[in-house]
């Protein structure tokens, strides 16, 4: 009997293991810097005070302009965020804060990253810290997973 419930942990340990690290995981929306499309400060809905969850995509892993991603703060490797790309490799885009505030021309492999909440200081991205190598790239949130009264799927 022991040796059943060893085997069947293991085999459920490598399986979860696999999805989160090949295919998607779930993760809590913190702050209201991409409000109105995520909600990361906590309401209440019904009976329960939630923040949106979202499933992060692994698999698609070459964001596109508009594509909201996960990645990883570049100046904090331990802080995960979830951004909307606003600019790609190529493009020319001007911060006020970087460079001058003279426009500069996106890096291969790089790209900017911002909030969809037009506050402005409210946000820690491109604005602030210029654009994001694609290695720091999680994955591309795909859907709204709870709660149920907002599911859907992420435009």
């Amino acid at each position: 009997m022991a040796k059943k419930v060893v085997k069947y942990s293991f085999i459920a340990f490598l399986s979860g293991t696999f999805i989160v690290d090949r295919i998607g995981f779930p993760t809590t929306v913190v702050g209201c810097s991409m409000e109105p499309t995520l909600n990361g400060i906590s309401r209440r809905d019904s009976y329960f005070t939630v923040k949106d969850i979202v499933w992060i995509n692994r698999i698609k892993r070459n964001p596109q302009k508009s594509d909201i991603i996960a990645f990883i703060h570049p100046n904090n490797r331990n802080v995960l965020m979830i951004k909307r790309v606003i600019g790609i490799e190529g493009e020319r885009k001007r911060f006020p804060k970087i460079n001058d505030g003279r426009y500069f021309q996106i890096p291969q492999n790089f790209l900017c990253v911002g909030s969809d909440n037009k506050i402005k200081n409210i946000s820690s991205d491109s604005y602030n810290f210029g654009p994001i190598p694609k290695g720091l790239v999680i994955g591309t949130a795909t859907h709204i997973i709870w709660p149920p009264s907002r599911w859907g799927k992420l435009i």
